[in-house]
């Protein structure tokens, strides 16, 4: 079964940490017993989401998921001082990220200019 995000909230705005959205649509996906959690086409940022057992993150041709550019986006255990989580999974079972869609970690907000 199909969990689009926008159906729990998500914006393609700047602007907008669709983390919690996104994180929404993968808590009921998992709660149904797993199928698709689908980016559709846009452009979303979001901070940090945890991936669920048998949930497949899905983005579509013409989707990007962009990392939130600002640490106040990574609260769990998962980062520290110098490491971000931004699409993590712990424990899991089943899980894949799939699609024609984007995933880009925004390394420009989090190097300096002699890193990029």
């Amino acid at each position: 079964m199909d969990h689009v995000i926008t159906a729990f909230g998500a914006k393609a705005e700047q602007g907008f940490d669709n983390r919690h959205c996104i994180q929404a649509a993968v808590d009921h996906c998992a709660a149904q017993g797993g199928g698709r959690v689908v980016v559709p086409q846009g452009e979303f940022l979001s901070g940090e989401f945890a991936l669920k057992s048998h949930v497949n993150l899905h983005l579509e041709a013409g989707a990007t998921l962009r990392a939130w550019p600002d640490s106040t986006g990574y609260p769990s255990t998962f980062t520290d001082e110098r490491h971000r989580g931004f699409i993590v999974a712990q424990h899991c079972e089943h899980i894949s990220i799939t699609g024609s869609g984007v995933i880009d970690g925004d390394c420009r907000s989090w190097t300096s200019g002699e890193d990029q």
